[in-house]
């Protein structure tokens, strides 16, 4: 999904030189050689790890080892997420070891989901503790979200629940499932743009639910260098996207600013004409 923190960011942290014309790590990642084997049949050959056509299979990006955590991080994914050719959250599950990031997909939850009802189960029992303090967190930003930053790893391990979809389908599940409003919520603070350069976001505070995940164990874990082996995929996908005529995408916020700028400054001109 597309999550709205709350970040200051300035487009000019987007390297426009020759060399580097996107966020700097895209042009770092070498192109597997499969990825352009001139077979014929490339393109309609699907990669069984990734869902994606061989040819732009990122399976060979993922971290090697895998990233092992002591948080889990459990997703819970929008049914029309199913069908979208980019799945960043398949991204973070297949990047991390252990098991400890797990897909779940549905409208409301836990649903047929044998270990999901294990979990509300125990979450049910915790909302009626009031002295209890529950190391189920949902990453869903909102007045009532703690910074990150406020949790101590000391007292973890910690169970992060990401919802995946549009930010609207976000929005959706958390209103179809009360369990899940009754968790605490957290809120990431980033000051860095959305590496996912080849889609456009809702606004400049968005990060897919690949970069949400990274940076929460990043911090969590106190460990930088899971942020940076996470997004190693995505970065390899929009390099790959780039190299082949996409563009970099701004916002829409960005878009709509730089069009109020423009149509102000024509009226001021005209106005002074």
């Amino acid at each position: 999904m597309t999550f709205p923190w709350k970040m200051n960011v300035s487009h000019s942290d987007i390297d426009s030189s020759e060399n580097e014309v996107f966020p700097s790590g895209l042009t770092h990642l070498p192109l597997l050689s499969f990825l352009s084997d001139g077979q014929p049949d490339s393109s309609r050959r699907m990669c069984n790890g990734c869902e994606r056509p061989l040819r732009v299979c990122w399976c060979g990006y993922l971290p090697r080892p895998l990233v092992k955590i002591q948080s889990s991080v459990i997703i819970l994914q929008h049914p029309n997420e199913r069908k979208r050719g980019i799945k960043t959250a398949l991204m973070a599950s297949k990047g991390i070891a252990q098991d400890r990031c797990r897909i779940f997909r549905g409208r409301k939850f836990p649903g047929q989901h044998g270990d999901l009802q294990d979990l509300f189960q125990r979450l049910a029992i915790e909302a009626t503790d009031v002295h209890r303090q529950s190391k189920v967190l949902i990453l869903y930003p909102g007045k009532e979200a703690l910074p990150l930053s406020d949790l101590k790893p000391g007292q973890g391990p910690y169970t992060f629940i990401v919802l995946d979809g549009t930010w609207d389908e976000a929005k959706k599940l958390f209103a179809w499932n009360p369990a899940l409003q009754k968790l605490p919520q957290v809120s990431l603070q980033i000051e860095r743009p959305s590496a996912y350069v080849v889609r456009t976001q809702p606004a400049d505070l968005c990060l897919s639910t690949l970069e949400t995940v990274a940076e929460t164990l990043a911090t969590v874990e106190a460990d930088p260098s899971i942020r940076d082996r996470l997004l190693q995929p995505l970065h390899a996908m929009c390099n790959f996207q780039i190299n082949h005529g996409a563009v970099i995408h701004d916002s829409k916020e960005f878009k709509e600013q730089n069009r109020q700028f423009v149509k102000e400054n024509n009226w001021k001109k005209k106005k002074v004409l």
